[in-house]
This record gives structure tokens, C-alpha cells and sequence, in this order.
């Protein structure tokens, strides 16, 4: 669908398309956050947060929240120790199906599917033939849409709690803004930032004492860009 709005001195054009919504709950480690997944009929998306680990509603104009896909590729904000950067992404999965084992979630027949990606292992179940290539935060890859999805650590888990069709609009404005207004690194410069950044942070904080005295920083991250900082830990 699209309308057209003028105006004295500029011409605006506003593209609404329908969309469908996934609302999932997030639960890492000791924190349960609620994200939405909103998509269009074209294959792009908006992965929102809209209910922080407070409890708190998420500004729906905060798009450091938000991690957008176009034509297969993620556009979002990461942070290192010391900056936010936008970055563009496109992760590849290598998807093994398990015929043998299917459960239901909200009602859809779910199929089973594992991979590994950036360091972890993950089980994930997908209603096939509908919302194809579809899942929560990045991952896609599969014959229908990703209803729930964890590690084999435990640390990470992703599930669907609702499904609504044609219930919002997908506001293509969103992602045009964010694709406009931001500089992006890929996903190879991200990673050298973090780890450069990683550290320079403890360059500075680095403790000239015994090692009974010295600090240890680990950070969990789902995905192990710094694989050192987020298992072991670094003594500095």
C-alpha cells in the first residue's frame, strides 16, 4: 500500500505495507525480556525490544533496541567497552533437521532444526511454510518462522508467546531513517573494534599489583566475538 502526501514546499512518500507480529519472550541467564518481531510482505523486519529486564515499556522511537533486516542483511547498534557503533551484518547458518523429533507451540506443528553459531550451539523449532525465513534477533535460514530457539548451555533462549497477522503496520520509514542516519561497520570491523577497544579499556585499568590484587573482567555475550573475555575471563 502506499499514500502520497503533499505538502506546500516537499513532496513526502510514505510506504505502509502490511505486516505480521511475533511477540517473543527472551531469557538470558538471570534476566526475561520481551521482544517483538514485526515483518512485512517483502522480507524485511523490525526485532524490537519493548519490555526491558525492569519490567520497563521501551520507547518505540529508541532504535538502539531495535535490529532491522533488508534484503537478508542486519542493520543495528552494538556497543563495546567504550562505544556504540552501527554495524551491518549478514550471518550464514548451516541448519542439520531433525525428522525424529517435533513438538506444538501455539498451535503450529514444529519442526527441529540445530546449528552453531559464533561459538554456541543451538536447538531450534520452526512451524514450516509460513513467515519462511523467518526467527528472533538473527536468526533465519529455515523453511517456515523460528518459534523458540536455545543454546545447549542453557545461557540463551528464545520463544514465541503470540502470533497476530495483519495486525500492525510495518512502517518502512523506521528502517529508511535508521539506514540514513548511521555509518555502518561490518561485522569483521565490529569484531576488531571490540577487541581493540577490549583492550585499550584494560591498558588503562590495568593494575600494576600482585596477581592477589589484579582484577578479572568477563563479560557474557551471546555471541563470543571475543571468546577469551567471555569464557575465561581477562586478569588485568
Amino acid at each position: 500500500m502506499k499514500k502520497k502526501l503533499t505538502f506546500i514546499f516537499s513532496l513526502f512518500f510514505i510506504i505502509i505495507s502490511q505486516a505480521q507480529v511475533v511477540d517473543y519472550d527472551f531469557i538470558n541467564t538471570e534476566n526475561k525480556l520481551k521482544y517483538q518481531l514485526i515483518l512485512d510482505d517483502h522480507g524485511n523486519s523490525e526485532w524490537k525490544m519493548i519490555v526491558n529486564a525492569k519490567g520497563d515499556s521501551i520507547n518505540s522511537y529508541d532504535y538502539s533496541k531495535s535490529l532491522f533486516k533488508k534484503n537478508n542483511e542486519f542493520y543495528f547498534l552494538e556497543k563495546t567497552l567504550i562505544r556504540r557503533v552501527a554495524v551491518e551484518d549478514k550471518p550464514e547458518f548451516v541448519w542439520k533437521i531433525i525428522n525424529n523429533e517435533k513438538i506444538s507451540i501455539l498451535g503450529y506443528q514444529c519442526l527441529t532444526a540445530t546449528t552453531k553459531f559464533r561459538g554456541r550451539n543451538y536447538k531450534a523449532y520452526f512451524a514450516k511454510n509460513i513467515l519462511v525465513n523467518s526467527g528472533p534477533w538473527k536468526f533465519i535460514g529455515l523453511d517456515g518462522i523460528i518459534l523458540k530457539i536455545e543454546s545447549d548451555d542453557g545461557l540463551y533462549k528464545f520463544e514465541a508467546t503470540n502470533i497476530l497477522i495483519e495486525d500492525k503496520k510495518f512502517n518502512n520509514k523506521n528502517l529508511d531513517d535508521f539506514l540514513r542516519e548511521n555509518t555502518f561497520l561490518t561485522w569483521k570491523e565490529f569484531e576488531d573494534f571490540y577487541i581493540n577497544d577490549t583492550k585499550d579499556f584494560i591498558k588503562q585499568q590495568k593494575c600494576n599489583c600482585s596477581d592477589d590484587g589484579k582484577n578479572i573482567l568477563k563479560i557474557t555475550k551471546i555471541e563470543k566475538v571475543y571468546p577469551e573475555l567471555q569464557e575465561s575471563g581477562i586478569v588485568y
